[in-house]
């Protein structure tokens, strides 16, 4: 399992801090990363709830996490 740090920006969000969003999660692939940080990401005081129509994301490959 690899770590991965997933940053999302949602322009449509207000207040603006709450637009951008970041989290490390555990997982074998990119697409597996994302899922699993946006899961997380969309049950967030300020991101719950909200019609999104627009999101930036950035995902980057932290190390290697022991298993």
């Amino acid at each position: 399992m690899k770590s991965f740090t997933v940053t999302a920006f949602f322009p449509e969000v207000k207040p603006a801090h709450c637009a951008w969003q970041t989290i490390t999660v555990s997982a074998g692939e990119f697409a597996v990363a994302a899922g699993r940080a946006l899961h997380e990401i969309r049950s967030r005081p300020g991101i719950a709830g909200k019609r999104i129509g627009e999101l930036r994301l950035t995902i980057k490959e932290s190390g290697v996490v022991s298993v």
